[in-house]
């Protein structure tokens, strides 16, 4: 994912609400008079760019952490997975109940 191109990043962000969301801000800050002569198109596309791929590092290690959350389930405790993942209980609860489908 870390390797992905823009286009890549283009189909991955249509399916995130967060990148879709600020997609609609840069839309109507791009309306704004003041703001198209503060800053450059180029300026704005790398902004889009830059934010597109840290929307897609941050997936990453979610999705990863998501894995390891899989990989322990049913050899340690809940908890214990949450405080090693990060993941909160729920999420945990909801990804071992996905897991016996």
């Amino acid at each position: 994912m870390l390797g992905a191109s823009e286009e890549e990043l283009v189909e991955l962000s249509k399916k995130d609400e967060l990148v879709k969301e600020f997609d609609q801000k840069m839309y109507i800050l791009n309306s704004d008079g003041t703001f198209i002569r503060t800053v450059s198109e180029e300026e704005d596309k790398e902004r889009l760019t830059n934010t597109r791929i840290s929307l897609a590092k941050e997936e990453a290690v979610e999705e990863e952490r998501m894995e390891i959350a899989k990989a322990m389930l049913g050899k340690s405790d809940i908890s214990y997975i949450s405080e090693v993942t990060g993941l909160s209980i729920t999420a945990i609860e909801k990804l071992k109940e996905e897991n016996r489908k």
